[in-house]
């Protein structure tokens, strides 16, 4: 079997305790099941892991949840020993996950009313917790298991298998096959143990998450803009079947790419009937020669996407067409553009800014996770909005009223007034996080940051030109030139008016950092550092207030030169920059 370990994506944890018997899991190689014992100080630097869990939705918890009844005295002491521990607020990570055996009476109770089957748990679950009227998500056999916390500083613990043993004595499930492994060696050995027993267990599971044990490295680590550095995932080698590719459909996405997704004969791929598939882009069909007819290789990549391998050549007849890509906008008739200076060279994109298609899908990423995140508006709660012609763009979802959202099907006066306060809730968005909701082309979440760190507003922004968009380190020409196209656009200045007269009001950024030490200087690296990273020290200059460049500009105050430093010095040295020695640097942190 082969290993793969790709970049970390907040998955699920599987756990039990109490409820479900430790026997229920078949006995690891490396540890005996459900032991989470704290790690030694030797024990702090190795690899921490547990398995990836299909059927779930990642979900936080508030609090501790109370522990099921025990019987021994000293089980319930060390209960209380754990609460008195704990600070006031304790922000608790997890999922909620649906069972094998649960999702097989969930869909039991569906036929027996009537309704439709649900395909799989993991889809079930994060149904479930979709759900605008709570009775429904309450009633079916959801669980929560906890893996983590937000910030485990006010704690007593320091390692992630303390952080376990903590959470499993004030009552949260936690995994039983979570190991600390000395080497990669037992990771591996214990990655294929999960493999082999995955279909023993009373979840289905994908893969495995691989974590640092140690929470001071966690912290030292860091995270990127979407996963943290400390952690990876492991998954299964994907289910396949081979199917025969009936069409292909052409989706518009909020930036006008026109996605191909493949037409397929139903077949069942690990459970799961599958009839669509990816295809990506244009230059992936013709790399891998697909043809309409064609005997298709597919699977489900992490058990979920499915996806198109490659075609049976051996099982062609002579019959098989080329697939025919389009021009124009399946959605508006626009003609496609690629041009051929993109990095993506190989997206077909609409560039009609009125395209239905694309309005579509930017008003789902305005309301979604990645934009203003309103509870209770889901992609499918804004199609419904726009084909009841409720929405048509972002201000009409701020014009809702609650007797238009429980006069519409599967709605009712309860969840219509939910919906209502999250969108009164949505009016006070920090600047990064609006930015980041309008879906700028090119401006993702980091982005969003940098902007709002250098603009303290719209009308800034609107007023900036290309060559202060360039100005900002980690905004490169595409960025500042699609930034100028939007807010020069007088459909964007309509837009923001009509944000503002329906009470849109940009909430102040405590973080601008105006009135912090370091505010205005800007700090370059070159050479090595001893005495900490430098992403250690990059993180503490911006929590001071500074800015952290990566190429020398006349923008730059401060060089700081570690061990062998680079042609950065020089040139430092002739503009008149100053320059830091690591002690130094050192100095200006610790004032």
């Amino acid at each position: 079997m082969k290993t793969g370990f790709s970049p970390w994506a907040p998955r699920v944890v599987m756990a039990w305790w109490g409820k479900i018997s430790p026997p229920t899991w078949p006995r690891s190689p490396l540890s005996r099941p459900g032991s989470t014992a704290p790690a030694s100080a030797s024990d702090r630097r190795h690899w921490f892991r547990r398995p990836i869990a299909e059927g779930s939705s990642e979900a936080p918890a508030p609090a501790p949840a109370p522990a099921p009844a025990r019987s021994d005295k000293q089980s319930r002491g060390r209960r209380q020993s754990s609460f008195s521990l704990m600070p006031k607020r304790l922000d608790v990570r997890g999922e909620v996950c649906l069972s094998v055996s649960g999702f097989r009476e969930l869909n039991r109770r569906r036929a027996a009313a009537g309704l439709a089957l649900f395909a799989n748990p993991r889809n079930a679950a994060a149904g479930s917790l979709r759900q605008l009227d709570s009775t429904i998500t309450a009633a079916r056999p959801l669980q929560f298991f906890a893996y983590g916390v937000g910030d485990a500083s006010s704690l007593a613990i320091g390692t992630q298998t303390e952080l376990l043993a903590m959470l499993a004595a004030t009552g949260f499930q936690i995994i039983p096959h979570s190991r600390v492994c000395l080497d990669l060696a037992a990771v591996i050995a214990h990655f294929h143990f999960l493999a082999d027993s995955r279909h023993e267990l009373p979840f289905e599971i994908d893969g495995m998450v691989l974590k640092v044990n140690d929470l001071a490295q966690q912290k030292r680590l860091g995270a990127k803009a979407r996963s943290p550095r400390w952690a990876v995932a492991a998954k299964f080698a994907a289910a396949q079947a081979v199917t025969r590719l009936i069409g292909v459909d052409f989706q518009v996405g909020r930036t006008g790419a026109v996605t191909p997704v493949g037409r397929l004969e139903p077949v069942k791929v690990g459970g799961v009937t599958v009839s669509r598939a990816t295809l990506h882009n244009e230059d992936e069909i013709r790399r891998k020669d697909l043809r309409l007819g064609d005997m298709v290789l597919i699977q489900r990549a992490g058990e979920v996407i499915p996806e198109i391998i490659k075609p049976v050549v051996k099982k062609r007849q002579g019959n098989e067409t080329a697939i025919k890509l389009p021009t124009k906008c399946p959605a508006c008739a626009m003609p496609l553009v690629r041009k051929a200076g993109e990095v993506v060279r190989a997206v077909r994109r609409c560039e009609n800014p009125h395209c239905a298609a694309q309005r579509l899908q930017a008003l789902g990423h305005f309301c979604g996770k990645a934009g203003l995140d309103i509870k209770g508006l889901g992609q499918k709660v804004v199609e419904q909005l726009v084909q009841n012609a409720l929405v048509n763009d972002i201000p009409d979802i701020y014009r809702l009223q609650p007797q238009q959202l429980a006069a519409l099907a599967g709605w009712g006066e309860k969840s219509a007034k939910n919906v209502i306060a999250a969108i009164a809730a949505a009016k006070h968005p920090k600047l990064a996080r609006l930015l980041a909701a309008l879906g700028i082309r090119h401006v993702g979440e980091v982005h969003a940051q940098l902007l709002a760190q250098h603009f303290p507003s719209l009308t800034h922004l609107q007023q900036a030109g290309e060559e202060d968009f360039l100005k900002i380190d980690g905004l490169g020409p595409a960025v500042a030139s699609s930034l100028v196209t939007f807010f020069s656009s007088a459909a964007t200045s309509k837009m923001l008016i009509a944000l503002r007269d329906l009470g849109l009001r940009i909430s102040p950024d405590d973080d601008r950092g105006q009135d912090r030490p370091l505010h205005g200087q800007v700090f370059l690296f070159t050479g090595t550092l001893s005495h900490f990273s430098r992403d250690e020290a990059k993180a503490r200059i911006k929590e001071l207030g500074g800015q952290v460049a990566t190429t020398i500009s006349r923008k730059v105050t401060h060089l700081v030169c570690g061990q062998k430093p680079g042609a950065k010095l020089a040139k430092a040295q002739e503009m008149a920059i100053i320059i830091l020695e690591e002690a130094d640097l050192r100095t200006i942190l610790a004032s």
